[in-house]
C-alpha cells in the first residue's frame, strides 16, 4: 500500500512531463535486458508502472529474459530479420553502428530537436556514442566502469592493504593463494567477463594511444605490447590467480564466491554495484583500479568508462509518438533521480548528492571523473562479430593456447572482415 501511494504520488508530480495525448490504444514491444539478480530495486517495472498511469492507453509487451551475451545474440538477430521491437535497449558505437546501417533504427534528432529542454539534459559526450552522421539514434541510458571489487573481510583477515603497485598485486595473489582463498573470482562462461582484466592489463602494458591506434587499424594486433600482455595474463595464471576451469564457471558463480569470502577479488562492471549492495552490503567490499605495471606506458589513472546501453526506437515501430513519449519519461529528471537510487549511473545531467548516493556509486564515478584518460571496452567498438571474437580469443589464452598464435589467428579474422 505504501508503494502504490507513492508510485501514485509521484505520477502526479510528473504529469506535466507527459504532454502526449494518443487517440487509440497501442501497444508497443519493449525490449531490455534482465539479469534476473535481485537488487532491492525494480526501476524499470516502477517506470513502466507510472507511464501507464498517465497512459492507460499504451500498453506494452515486454521483451526482457535476456542478459549480457544472450541478449546481444537475440537482439542482433532481431535487427538482422528486421523483427524490430518498438522500443529496445542497445549497446552504442561499433555495436550499433550495424543496426543503423541496415536502417532498422528510427532518428531520434527530429524529437530531440523539438525539445530544447530535454535534449540540453542529455549529456554530449555520450549521446556522441549514439550519433552516426547527422542523425541520433538511441538515448544513452547509463554509464559504466569496470573495476576491481576486494572483499574487506579476506583483506582484513589476511592482513592486506589494497595494492597500489604491481607488486603489491603480485603478494596480494600469493597471500590469498596460500590461505586457500581463490585470489580473483572470474566467471568466463560469458567469454567477455575474461577479456575485462586483459584490456586492463594491455592498457599498462601498451598504453591508451597505442590501443586506440589498433582500434582505429593503424596498428596490428599482433603487436608485442599484446603478445606481452597474453603471456603477462598467463604468468598469472601459472601463480594460480584464477581457478583452472575459469571458462567453465558463470559469472553468476564467480560473484558467489567473492561475496561469499571463498575469493579475494572480483572484476567486473560499475553496473554490479546494485546486485552486491544488496546481497552483500555496500559496507563489505570496495573498489580499486589496476596497479601500473614497471617499465609499462599506461596509467592507475587510466579507466574504463563508457556509455553501456542506450534506448532506441525501431524504424518500423507504428506508433513512434509513443515509443518517444516513454522514452522523454524515462529520461525524465525524476525518473533519473530514481536511477541513481537504484545504484545506476546516469548518462543524463541529473545531479547526484554525494551525502545521499551510495557510497560505493560515489567511488566509482570518483574514479571515473579523475580519470586522466578512458577508453571502451573493446568488443564495443568493434562491434558485434569482431567484438566476439576477440573476446573468443581470450578466452583461448585462458585455456593456455600460445599468445603470438592466438592474436595471429585474430589479426587473420580482422583482415578478412575489411
Amino acid at each position: 500500500m505504501k508503494k502504490s501511494m507513492c508510485l501514485l504520488l509521484v505520477v502526479v508530480l510528473l504529469t506535466a512531463v507527459s504532454g502526449l495525448a494518443v487517440a487509440e490504444n497501442v501497444t508497443l514491444t519493449l525490449m531490455y535486458q534482465n539479469s534476473g539478480q535481485e537488487t532491492g530495486e525494480n526501476w524499470m517495472d516502477d517506470t513502466i508502472a507510472m507511464f501507464q498511469e498517465l497512459h492507460p492507453e499504451i500498453q506494452f509487451e515486454l521483451m526482457n529474459s535476456t542478459w549480457g551475451d544472450q541478449y546481444l545474440t537475440q537482439i542482433t538477430t532481431l535487427m538482422a530479420t528486421g523483427r524490430t521491437p518498438d522500443v529496445f535497449a542497445t549497446w552504442t558505437s561499433g555495436r550499433m553502428a550495424p543496426f543503423v546501417e541496415a536502417n532498422r533504427m528510427a532518428d531520434l534528432r527530429p524529437f530531440l530537436e523539438n525539445d530544447p529542454e530535454f535534449y540540453s539534459f542529455l549529456q554530449e559526450g555520450p549521446l556522441a556514442s549514439t550519433t552516426f552522421g547527422d542523425g541520433i539514434y538511441a538515448i544513452p541510458h547509463n554509464l559504466n566502469s569496470e573495476l576491481i571489487y576486494y572483499n574487506k573481510q579476506v583483506f582484513d583477515d589476511l592482513g592486506l592493504d589494497v595494492p597500489e603497485t604491481w607488486d603489491d598485486f603480485l603478494h596480494m595473489i600469493k597471500v590469498t593463494k596460500e590461505n586457500g582463498i581463490i585470489p580473483i573470482a572470474l566467471g568466463n562462461a560469458e567469454i567477455w567477463t575474461g577479456t575485462i582484466i586483459y584490456m586492463m592489463l594491455a592498457e599498462r602494458v601498451m598504453g591508451l594511444e597505442a590501443i586506440e591506434e589498433t582500434m582505429n587499424g593503424d596498428r596490428l594486433w599482433t603487436d608485442e605490447g599484446f603478445i606481452k600482455t597474453g603471456e603477462l595474463l598467463q604468468d598469472l595464471m601459472a601463480m594460480g590467480a584464477f581457478e583452472a576451469n575459469v571458462n567453465g564457471i558463470s559469472p553468476d558463480e564467480a560473484r558467489g564466491k567473492f561475496m561469499s569470502g571463498k575469493a579475494a577479488l572480483w572484476i567486473n562492471g560499475s553496473w554490479e554495484i546494485g546486485v552486491l549492495n544488496h546481497q552483500m552490503g555496500g559496507e563489505n567490499y570496495g573498489i580499486f583500479t589496476m596497479p601500473e605495471y614497471p617499465g609499462g606506458r599506461g596509467s592507475a589513472d587510466h579507466q574504463i568508462v563508457f556509455a553501456d546501453q542506450a534506448y532506441a526506437i525501431g524504424a518500423n515501430c507504428p506508433h513512434k509518438e509513443a515509443a518517444w513519449e516513454f522514452i522523454r519519461f524515462m529520461f525524465s529528471p525524476e525518473r533519473q533521480e530514481a536511477l541513481v537510487r537504484s545504484q545506476t549511473i546516469p548518462a543524463t545531467k541529473v545531479e547526484v548528492d554525494p551525502s545521499t548516493a551510495d557510497p560505493r556509486q560515489v567511488e566509482a564515478l570518483n574514479l571515473m571523473a579523475g580519470a586522466s584518460g578512458t577508453m571502451f571496452p573493446w568488443d564495443i567498438p568493434l562491434g558485434a562479430f569482431l567484438g566476439t571474437e576477440i573476446n573468443k580469443s581470450v578466452q583461448l589464452l585462458y585455456m593456455g593456447e600460445s599468445p603470438q598464435r592466438v592474436m595471429e589467428q585474430f589479426q587473420q579474422t580482422v583482415n578478412d572482415a575489411l
